[in-house]
């Protein structure tokens, strides 16, 4: 009895199984068979067919071709998801497995071009829908297009958003969580995100409550979709929760716009108490023409003492165009009923070029708080080239008793230019005028950085009652046109009543040649113009005169070296290594540097190779003395181009080698790839096969070893 028992047990989990796993078959192209989704053969021709017959658990797999919601004129209807169920496009109509598709190549359309063909203003609100979707739901491999939710609604409905995907959440469900995978949004319109949005209530249904929507969005291509007021390509108007994350991978994010509102790529509209994480994206020519912020528009949300987070990784931002803040514009600027929102906000390893504002400042970022708020930005390993501003290419402000805490490491900047004059700054922090009763606190360090032939470098202007501190350290400037360093501050409320804006410059190769000393160091006070408040030590400068201005004494400290040539490797060709026998090798303070906690250079290589750190950004690995028995095994730079990469090949110049050995290791030291070179020149590298990330690299011959880092996006 016990066994026949076990035998019936057995075989209800493997029915329970079956059914959980039905796979239901769509194709357009097939006549003549059953049309009931068991088989190919008998596939449904409609996928809406195959969604009122699926359950959770099942799979639907569809052939290529054009599907669309209802062969009527119904704008309202949409291809409605159900939760639990994954559904895949990309099938010839043949395959017995889920993996022998091919999107790319076998087209799968749903299109919201339900009236008269090629005009939008009749097509449907939502090319897709869902509601309280869990973790287990997908959509794969789908061309979603031609949905227009704009102009015939009114704004609280949630008809306008989400011309091609609106995803909501949903009473019992915690956290709705689809995975949205491998799927195209292109040539949608909406009020508010005309390729994709979320919505955590539905203002027709209040009695729902708010229930959050954080989907998985990997792998998609959101391009040439519309917005008239936010998120050209997404609108997220729900928030993600204290402990969930909403997260974007390895998306392309391309030539999309909003005509009079924000974010041409991405608004996100909800952000009290969220968490969003963006890894491995391009966000390409994504413009905003009335508005702010050509890529993303990150608003804080009006609820007092809220945080949130953004995190960006490994990511892409090339011509990219709006008036103002055009790669990020973090809006906290908020009233002062709303106070003490804090904002974190992480960039690593990713790439601002190209980008530009047309009316104001801030081609790359601009972040701002306000009334007892705060910014924690913390920007390491990124690359701002050739981007065009009013004034500064990055700018972070704090306003009415609020306080920055910025860290800006590893970083390049190189060729960024202003519209309407020479004089670009590409680092800008501000601390505004704060009133009778309130202050504003500011912090700064840099460290290991390069900028160089831009039209300025660093500024940080403060108001009258604030604390103002900035560190630099182990950085190298070159060539930064005349103002290289502002400092603006207010004599009626400096150091004797408290107040101060002090900037600290340790370790730092300096060489301008185009400015004296007055522009060098720019105190733009209200009088006059003086040194004070600048603090100098242990650097290299091209001047040849360290007095005559007024606080020059005090500013010029230990360390210094006047008018030696640092002996760059090759200006001309970006390469702003020092030479072996360098006078800024072993000249810096290792304190200063064992305080910024520098334990790398900008090229991630040993900070301190030796005795004593070397001036700059970058740390000479070989010895201008003979090599004893002692001295640790030479390595020097490894040149590779592109970097970052967005294909996953990159070139390499290998030196005069008979042997060697190319490896690659990922950032937790694991061995990913192994090339033998035998030869010296160009060598081709194809790694499109590594998922994106910061790799180091290493050639290896049998008496020296080159090393440098690369970037896959």
């Amino acid at each position: 009895m016990q066994h026949t028992l076990l035998l019936l047990l057995s075989f209800a989990l493997m029915s329970h199984s079956a059914s959980a796993q039905t796979i239901r078959y769509v194709n357009q192209n097939v006549a003549g068979g059953l049309e009931n989704g068991s088989t190919w053969a008998d596939a449904f021709p409609e996928l809406q067919q195959a969604l009122a017959a699926a359950q959770s658990g099942d799979e639907i797999w569809v052939a290529s071709g054009t599907y669309k919601p209802t062969a009527g004129t119904n704008r309202s209807i949409s291809f409605l998801l159900k939760s639990g169920v994954r559904v895949y496009g990309g099938f010839t109509g043949t395959e017995t497995a889920e993996e022998q598709r091919d999107p790319l190549v076998y087209e799968t359309i749903l299109s919201g071009d339900i009236g008269i063909p090629g005009n939008d203003t009749d097509n449907s609100y939502h090319v897709v829908r869902g509601k309280g979707l869990d973790a287990n739901t997908v959509l794969d491999g789908f061309t979603v297009t031609r949905g227009y939710s704009y102009g015939q609604f009114t704004p609280a409905s949630l008809d306008v958003l989400g011309a091609g995907m609106l995803l909501e959440g949903a009473p019992g469900v915690a956290n709705s969580r689809p995975l949205v995978a491998n799927c195209r949004f292109e040539y949608n319109f909406g009020y508010y995100g005309g390729g994709l949005s979320t919505a955590w209530e539905d203002p027709d249904i209040p009695a729902q409550g708010k229930n959050l929507v954080n989907p998985v969005i990997r792998q998609c291509t959101f391009s040439r979709n519309r917005a008239y007021l936010g998120g050209g390509a997404i609108y997220l108007n729900s928030p993600s929760g204290n402990t969930d994350t909403l997260t974007l991978e390895q998306c392309a994010i391309t030539d999309n716009y909003v005509y009079t509102g924000e974010g041409g790529g991405i608004y996100f509209n909800k952000t009290a108490f969220s968490n969003t994480r963006i890894t491995g994206c391009l966000f390409e020519r994504d413009s905003s023409f009335g508005g702010l912020a050509g890529a993303i528009y990150y608003p804080a949300a009006a609820q007092t003492q809220n945080t949130s987070s953004l995190v960006l990784e490994f990511c892409a931002f090339t011509r990219n165009v709006s008036p103002e803040g055009t790669c990020l514009f973090y809006n906290g600027y908020l009233s002062s009923s709303t106070p003490g929102v804090q904002f974190f906000c992480r960039m690593a390893h990713c790439v601002f070029d190209g980008n530009k504002t047309t009316a104001s400042d801030g081609s790359a970022y601009r972040m701002i708080t306000s009334f007892g708020g705060k910014i924690t930005a913390e920007i390491t390993d990124c690359i701002f080239k050739d981007n065009l501003s009013g004034n500064y290419t990055t700018s972070i402000n704090a306003w009415a008793s609020s306080e920055t805490d910025i860290l800006i490491e590893r970083c390049v900047f190189i060729n960024n230019h202003a519209r309407d004059s020479p004089e670009e700054i590409c680092l800008a922090v501000h601390s505004g005028s704060s009133g009778a009763s309130s202050v504003n606190k500011v912090t700064t360090r840099i460290n290991n950085c390069l900028f160089a032939n831009n039209g300025g470098a660093v500024a940080v202007q403060s108001g009258q009652k604030n604390y103002v501190t900035t560190n630099i350290t182990n950085c190298t400037f070159y060539n930064n046109n005349e103002y290289v360093f502002i400092k603006q501050w207010d004599t009626l409320y400096n150091q004797p009543n408290g107040y101060f804006n002090d900037m600290y410059i340790d370790n730092c190769i300096i060489w301008e040649t185009e400015t004296d000393i007055v522009k060098m160091f720019y105190n733009n006070l209200p009088n006059d113009l003086s040194m004070y408040g600048y603090h100098i030590n242990h650097s290299l400068l091209n001047l040849t005169d360290s007095t005559g201005v007024p606080g020059s004494l005090e500013a010029f400290g230990d360390g210094l070296i006047f008018d030696q040539y640092p002996l760059f490797e090759n200006t001309a060709a970006g390469n702003f290594r020092l030479q072996v026998c360098s006078p800024a090798v072993g000249k810096g303070n290792n304190t200063a540097t064992f305080d910024a906690g520098l334990l790398v250079d900008l090229d991630s290589m040993t900070r301190i190779r030796y005795g004593a750190v070397d001036l700059g950004a970058y740390e000479q690995q070989d010895s201008c003395d003979i090599v004893d028995a002692d001295e640790p095994n030479a390595i020097f730079a490894l040149q590779l181009w592109p970097n970052p990469s967005v294909s996953g090949m990159f070139f390499l110049r290998s030196p005069d080698v008979s042997e060697g050995w190319l490896r690659l290791f990922d950032m937790n030291g694991r061995e990913v790839y192994q090339h033998s070179m035998n030869r010296a020149g160009d060598y081709a590298i194809d790694l499109a096969f590594l998922p994106p990330g910061l790799y180091q690299v290493r050639l290896e011959t049998a008496d020296q070893v080159f090393a440098g880092k690369w970037i896959k996006i």
